[in-house]
């Protein structure tokens, strides 16, 4: 519990953030929703969710999809033993050439790592030719900045788990996947190579393991250069998703800054994040929770979620703030204080609305916590989420998401 306090607390009070000073924008009139959540309907939900089954889930991979990962894996473990899945909510590793090298993203340390095949140096008996693996390392980096999204999507197909058919009908494929390293989204083939050469002015060689194992003798035959990215990259990202995000904020009256928060903290404006959960995309949906209930919410007929569904951020975006809208407006809908239900609807958004009930009353029962956190002002809610909440990820989430709504809150102003 000191831990908490210590990490969590100081992070509040670097971005200026109390109980009290956390605004959010979204305390307004319920009537602006466009949706209408019943009071019958709401009490009938909040035993549901008591009760709800957390392994639903609507869509099951075709067996060919299934084979098609698996073999990937398969060749991905042979060259690249003990190495980190190639897609993750905060990264993505490339493999160009036939598995033999590797660009690595990792976007919340906002660095890449490009690892090529050691060049032995042909003047001498022994050593390596570190000028030769410099040249590679930036020809593989070039390669990969000027890859479209259509390009990732269809090389990283079996991974992602997507019909690599279905890949031309996903949104915004012409655009390059880096595109948050430039100001144009759509640099120039002489953009490409002047960036190339600036990320690769900040590499270091990564030092490699050298003990006799199978991991060891695999990476004693290639170097890595690990390189910062630009540090406008965030900003940049950010930016390239503000028109979807205020088209989503308007329709689900969900404050713009909040959603950004939401992305940012899920998966660091990754357009290939996806977790083992499964949680697909910018904001990391999860198919048979978030995904279902707002399939429902906003379809007659509900959509099949597919990962290429999920995967488009238009989609992806639109089902983040829907369920925002959900959790805030509808499953807390019985919490009387606006500020506390905006604490609570954004730790469900991380752990669902059960178990963020156990922070109250030590049982993931929501209708037996409203009663309690009713009683609580919205200074006590977030003290005792960010302390009791039951996973320590929740809490970190929760610290951080309220964190970053009110940089962007201040940023995004600026940004028209």
């Amino acid at each position: 519990m000191v831990f908490i306090r210590q990490f969590i607390r100081p992070l509040l009070i670097f971005f200026g953030i109390t109980a009290s000073s956390a605004s959010f924008g979204w305390l307004g009139d319920r009537a602006k929703t466009g949706f209408e959540y019943p009071q019958e309907e709401t009490e009938e939900l909040m035993e549901e969710l008591d009760s709800l089954d957390p392994l639903w889930e609507e869509w099951l991979a075709p067996e060919e999809l299934v084979k098609q990962r698996q073999k990937y894996r398969r060749n991905k473990q042979l060259k690249w033993p003990g190495s980190l899945p190639s897609i993750r909510p905060s990264g993505f590793t490339y493999y160009p050439d036939n598995f033999s090298a590797s660009v690595s993203v990792q976007f919340d340390d906002n660095k890449i790592e490009v690892t090529v095949p050691r060049q032995p140096d042909l003047k001498k008996k022994y050593g390596y030719d570190q000028a030769a693996e410099r040249r590679a390392a930036q020809g593989f980096l070039k390669e990969f900045l000027g890859l479209k999204k259509s390009d990732i999507y269809e090389k990283l197909a079996a991974e992602l788990m997507i019909d690599s058919q279905q890949v031309k009908n996903m949104i915004d494929n012409n655009e390059f996947l880096m595109s948050s390293l430039f100001k144009n989204k759509n640099p120039s083939k002489a953009d490409i190579e002047r960036m190339a050469f600036k990320i690769l002015k900040s590499a270091h060689v990564k030092v490699q393991d050298q003990l006799a194992n199978e991991k060891s003798r695999a990476r004693k035959k290639r170097v890595a250069f690990v390189m910062d990215l630009p540090d406008k990259r965030l900003k940049y990202a950010a930016q390239r998703y503000t028109p979807l995000v205020k088209r989503y904020s308007e329709e689900f009256n969900v404050p713009e800054a909040l959603i950004m928060a939401v992305i940012h903290t899920e998966s660091h404006f990754n357009p290939l994040a996806q977790s083992h959960i499964p949680a697909y995309g910018l904001m990391q949906i999860v198919p048979s929770t978030a995904g279902h209930d707002v399939a429902q919410m906003i379809y007659d007929v509900p959509p099949v979620l597919t990962p290429d569904f999920l995967m488009d951020e238009k989609n992806n975006i639109r089902f983040g703030a829907a369920y925002l809208n959900i959790l805030y407006y509808r499953y807390l809908s019985k919490i009387k204080n606006e500020r506390s239900r905006a604490y609570l609807a954004i730790a469900a958004y991380n752990t669902g609305p059960s178990n963020v009930a156990r922070a109250f009353v030590n049982v993931a029962r929501l209708s037996e916590a409203v009663p309690v956190i009713n009683k609580m002002s919205d200074k006590e809610v977030l003290d005792r989420l960010l302390n009791y909440a039951p996973a320590l990820e929740t809490r970190n989430y929760l610290a951080k998401v309220v964190a970053r709504e009110q940089f962007y809150e201040k940023a995004m102003k600026y940004w028209d």
